[in-house]
């Protein structure tokens, strides 16, 4: 084989590997073109070649003064664990709405709530919100605060016993491990697997008691 075609395949192929290795920017600009100028023409009410111009201009306007903030993402989709995330969700909606329904129908105590510290192993706001909703949406648990700087998640608990916090904090790791193994790469996925195995073994920062305030 020729050493130059060989030569120029393999760079061939080293450019579509960083390609597929670089991450995607997803604040969506031309999404978000289109989604304003619907809104635009839905308000006005009328469909007409000057509605729909006048509606894109006035959506590249606003795009342009009021920016949204890049959205990286730089992993992949992965079906299988995109289909246990969706199990995985659904099994602790249907599971947690028995539980506060069986909690509202027995009477049998008030419930005493609490906060507590999530630090994440991620460091993408991507997955920082993908988690915070996940956990928001399941009834007995929500996001009261999130911070950026340290990605640590603060989770409102509806009940909770002593020892709890340990428990809830290794719960929503498995959320965001989750996730991970649906959206993100190999290293951030294996990374999240280590944090996870120190949190349960109480050597992971935040997974001290000092992470729970009783309410």
């Amino acid at each position: 084989m020729d050493p130059l075609i060989s030569l120029r395949a393999r760079e061939g192929a080293a450019r579509a590997r960083r390609r597929l290795r670089r991450p995607r920017d997803l604040s969506g600009k031309g999404v978000n073109l289109v989604l304003l100028t619907a809104v635009w023409v839905l308000l006005v009410g009328r469909l007409s070649v000057f509605t729909v111009v006048s509606g894109a201009l006035i959506a590249t306007i606003v795009t342009l003064l009021f920016p949204m903030p890049a959205i990286v993402w730089p992993g992949w989709i992965h079906p299988i664990g995109a289909l246990r995330l969706v199990g995985a969700v659904t099994w602790d909606l249907a599971r947690a709405s028995v539980q506060l329904a069986w909690f509202a129908l027995s009477w049998r105590r008030q419930p005493r709530s609490g906060v507590v510290a999530v630090p994440l192993s991620s460091d993408a706001d991507l997955y920082q919100v993908a988690t915070g909703t996940i956990l928001s949406i399941v009834p007995g648990s929500v996001v009261v605060e999130a911070r950026w700087r340290t990605r640590t998640l603060y989770m409102h608990i509806f009940d909770m016993v002593p020892g709890d916090a340990a428990r809830e904090r290794t719960g929503a790791l498995r959320a965001e491990l989750r996730i991970l193994r649906a959206f993100g790469t190999t290293d951030e996925i294996a990374q999240a697997c280590e944090h996870l195995r120190a949190s349960e073994h109480g050597t992971a920062p935040g997974s001290a008691a000092a992470g729970e305030e009783r309410r």
